[in-house]
Order: C-alpha cells, then structure tokens, then sequence
C-alpha cells in the first residue's frame, strides 16, 4: 500500500468530523469517480461521514462513467486526473458538455499546476490534491462548490423571474415602454414601442434615446419638433416627472393615434441617473372627448336657440346653466346669473313658498311637473320689474348629485289676452243681458 494512502487512511476520521460554517448541506447525488479502490473507498467514507443524506454514486471504469453520463442527474461530480482509461479532462468536459451547471471538483496526486490552470478554465470549480495535507479539504471543496452552485441556481432562476417580468408581463403590455440608463440609452424596450413607432426593439438596444428622437421617432407626430422639444426637455430636467400628449396621424401601415407620455427618472438601482418612460394610446379616450364635445355643442346649439329660457340649478339651487332666452327674459346676462342662487329671479315675497315646493317635488320621484298650473309663478327681471311664468321642472342625477332643469315661458301676453278675451265677453254678455230682444 503506497504511502500516501496510508496517511490518508490516518487522516479520514478527523476529518469526518469537520464542518463548515453554513452547517451541514443535503445533497441528493454526488458522483465519485476514481479506480483506485483504496483512495476511492476513503473519499466514499468521508463524504457519507460529511453528507449522511446524499447518495453517493462511486464509479471506477469506463462503462460505469458512459452510464453515469447517460443518466445524468447529479449535484455534483468528483474525478481523479489520472484515470485508466481516460484523464479528468475529458471527464470534466464530458460532464460540463451535458450538464454546465454541475459542479465538478479535480481530487487527484498526480495533477500539475498547468493541468489545474486548464481545467479551471475548462469549467472546473475546485481541485483538491490526495495528499495527508490536503485530505480535508474535500469535504471543505464540495460544501463550498455545492453552496456555489446553489447561489447560481437561485439567481438564474432570479433573472428568469426578471426576464419573465419584463418580457411576459410588460413586454406584452399595451403600454409603451423604454428604459434608459443614466447616458439615456435605451437598455429595454416593449412590443408597443414596436407598434407605435415602427421600431424593432433588437435595433434600438443600445441607441442613444435622444438621437433615436430626432432620427427616427419625431417625424410620426403630428407637431414633430414640439413632441422632440418636450421630450428632450425631460433629459434635461432628469429630476422631474412629466406628462404630455400628441397626435400620430395614420401613415403606412400605422393607424391614427393620441399618444400620452408620462416618464420618471430611476433613482436606485443599476440604472439609477437614467428614465422610464411610458407611452399611453389614449386614442379612444381623444374620441369619445371629441365626441362629447360635439355632443354638448349641439346640446349647447340646441339650448342656446331655443324660444323658452332654460334654467339649469344644482341641489343648492345655484344656476348651472342660463341660456339665451333666459338672458333675454331676466335682462341678465349667462355669465353673471351662473352660479348666483335662483332666488335672484324671484320675488322675495315667494322665495320661501317656492324653495319649500322645490323641495317637495325632488322628494316625489316624479320626472316633470307643470308649476305654472298650480298657482301664479312670478319671475323678477334685473331692473326689478316682476313679470308672470309657467315653468316645466324636471329633476336629474349624476352620480351623488342632483339638478333641476326649468324651461320657462313668460305669459304675460298671454295672460294680457286673455285678460282682454274676459273682458270682452263679460262686455258681450252684458250687452246681451241689457237687451229687450
């Protein structure tokens, strides 16, 4: 028995009883693979010592390495240099070539300085030599590379989570947008971006923000060299948060759009000093403004021509709305009467009968009532004059809110007509009842 091994054999008792500061480490495969019987039965000894819940796979000649490769499956792979039937090169390489993540450690005597300078840089993550100087730090060797290798799994599978993030999450978002690093180079970009603006995310990595603007982004809008203004303006002021928007008119193989961008700068982190920016489509949200718009020109046509004045009052009865008939029969004009209380166009005699009828008919649910049916409505016009109404009232809700719309006629030739149409049947009458006939 050579000498060496011996000394080992002295050894492997101490050193069983050796831990390293993160404790004991569970293992499910370790792969171990000498043909010297004695070294190996030492190596299995003290790794089963150190790893009691791993299973160790010991492998001695060349048809049980082709099997271990084939299987494949292990944590962690442990290989003489100097083997019978091939060396720890090719071992390494064979292992690393099927499985790069797996550990591997080079346990050898018969290893050089230049043999462990060319397997370090063929994937090699420790090398231990048999010799009694040395025998502990085996067990020392597979705690550190295993706890390695462990860090590595945990951060891909980090940067997987991250790349998932990115490209799963926000990458299929409809939001536009750019990451820009402190020199406002684009270092991430979404699949909006590609829509929006007709670039491929694999040609802008990498582009300097400002002069991808200029180039091959300002010319689409609508305002270009206002939209390339705003944005360059926010490079300047990195500090600040911004919000604007522009029109995209439809160009080849580009739909119209209304683009909102809102950026922020990035104050922590790998690319703290750069921004984020965000490209909202608000073109449906730009139409159904423009629509509304239309929409309350005409209702505002509508009302602002109509022969009888249309007063519109909230809950408080304060005026909302006063149209160009009502400015005609109150002598008052729209801009002065909004938000003044309705009462102004109402003699005092009557302000508390008609706020408590007001009332009364907000609290019926009916849609509409004829007040002038119920009694005399009297109006009260700027210069005091006081003049007779029939008012249409109906009541409305938005939300928590409540208003009332009052069209109002003034009957005062009516009831001039009327008044003269009495007088002159009574006149008739008492014609006819004077008469012999």
């Amino acid at each position: 028995m050579p000498n060496d091994v011996r000394e080992v054999r002295k050894q492997v008792r101490p050193c069983c009883r050796r831990r390293v500061a993160s404790g004991k480490m569970i293992v499910q495969r370790i792969l171990l693979i000498d043909d010297d019987h004695l070294v190996r039965d030492i190596a299995v000894s003290l790794l089963r010592q150190e790893f009691s819940d791993s299973h160790i796979v010991p492998i001695a000649d060349a048809a049980g390495l082709d099997q271990a490769l084939d299987a494949g499956g292990f944590d962690l792979v442990i290989t003489d240099y100097q083997l019978g039937w091939t060396n720890g090169l090719a071992v390494l390489r064979a292992f690393k070539s099927r499985s790069p993540d797996c550990p591997v450690v080079m346990f050898t005597a018969t290893g050089s300085e230049e043999i462990a300078v060319e397997a370090m840089k063929a994937g090699l993550d420790d090398y231990v030599l048999k010799s009694p100087q040395h025998i502990g730090r085996l067990t020392a060797a597979v705690h550190s590379v295993l706890a390695q290798a462990q860090q590595r799994r945990e951060l891909k599978e980090s940067e997987a989570r991250q790349r998932s993030l990115l490209n799963d999450v926000l990458g299929t978002s409809a939001v536009g947008l750019f990451i820009l690093d402190a020199e406002f180079r684009v270092v991430w970009a979404n699949e909006a971006l590609e829509r929006y603006f007709g670039l491929r995310r694999v040609d802008v990595i990498g582009q300097d923000k400002r002069q991808l603007i200029q180039e091959r982004i300002k010319h689409l809008f609508e305002a270009p060299e206002a939209f390339a203004a705003k944005v360059l303006q926010t490079y300047e002021r990195n500090g600040e948060e911004a919000s604007f928007d522009f029109h995209m008119p439809a160009g080849d193989d580009r739909d119209e759009r209304w683009l909102e961008h809102r950026s922020m700068p990035i104050r922590t982190g790998l690319y703290a000093g750069g921004r984020i920016e965000h490209y909202y489509d608000i073109t449906e949200r730009k139409r159904a403004e423009a629509a509304l718009r239309k929409s309350e020109g005409h209702l505002a046509m509508v009302i602002g021509s109509a022969m009888d004045a249309i007063i519109i009052v909230d809950g408080d009865h304060r005026v909302l709305l006063f149209n160009g008939a009502a400015e005609t029969m109150f002598g008052c004009a729209a801009a002065e009467a909004i938000g003044q209380p309705l009462d102004r166009f109402i003699p005092e005699r009557f302000h508390i009968a008609h706020r408590e009828h007001i009332t009364r008919y907000g609290e019926t649910g009916q849609t509409n009532r004829v007040m002038g049916r119920l009694g005399a409505v009297c109006g009260l016009r700027a210069d005091g004059t006081e003049f007779p109404l029939e008012i249409s009232l109906s009541k409305g809700t938005i939300g928590d809110h409540t208003f009332y719309t009052a069209i109002l006629r003034d009957i005062t030739e009516r009831q001039r007509t009327e008044g003269l149409l009495r007088q002159t049947n009574e006149t008739l009458s008492a014609l006819i009842d004077a008469s012999p006939l």
